[in-house]
């Protein structure tokens, strides 16, 4: 038995349940430009290689951590089968400069902050553009979260993470019915986490 929006369930003691909000994390389209990006690699897995056996010999270089000098005295060397065409690491290079990503180095923007008297340079990225990148990866897909959960374990309520809270529920109570105006019921919680050295 499910419960409405917003009343809380109390199930048996001795019961373990998971319970969803009735109506999230529903789709409503694909992201724009989607679909080209799933052709394209379909037409062509290897792109922007020529075959599978440059893709493989670019994925074990980068893999094993190889230097551009060890690279460039491997093919130089003529080591590399013959279907590979590139002949130096600087083609090497040139050729993964060409591969599209959505968080390449153009998306870092510059800023400045004044500290004790002094201004000091920072780098950062949209943090829309993070996000957008981070929901489209599908090897995250089993760890992505988009609807608010109630969770019990013998009898009491479990908190965890941010989807196991009552905030999230509550909001998505108070917004359901002003994002159905406008065409779907979305609410994403961003976590901020912060590991040294990474952001």
């Amino acid at each position: 038995m499910e419960s409405e929006a917003g009343d809380e369930y109390l199930p048996p003691a001795d019961e373990s349940r998971v319970e969803e909000y009735r109506g999230c994390a529903k789709t409503y389209g694909i992201m724009f430009g989607e679909e080209d990006g799933v052709y394209n690699l379909l037409r062509d897995p290897w792109t922007p290689f020529r075959n599978a056996s440059e893709f493989k010999l670019a994925r074990f270089f980068l893999q094993s951590g190889t230097s551009m000098g060890a690279i460039d005295s491997f093919l130089k060397a003529g080591l590399a089968p013959a279907e590979v065409g590139y002949r130096s690491a600087h083609t090497f290079r040139r050729l993964l400069d060409t591969m599209e990503t959505a968080l390449g180095p153009e998306s870092w923007h510059c800023g400045d902050v004044t500290m004790t008297g002094q201004t000091v340079p920072f780098y950062y990225r949209m943090p829309l553009d993070c996000i957008a990148y981070l929901l489209r990866q599908k090897a995250y897909k089993k760890d992505m979260v988009y609807a608010p959960q109630r969770l019990w374990e013998g009898g009491e309520r479990q908190y965890g993470e941010l989807e196991t809270a009552d905030w999230w529920w509550d909001t998505q109570v108070c917004h359901a019915q002003a994002l159905v105006k406008t065409g779907g019921r979305i609410l994403i919680g961003v976590r901020k986490h912060f590991q040294r050295g990474q952001l």
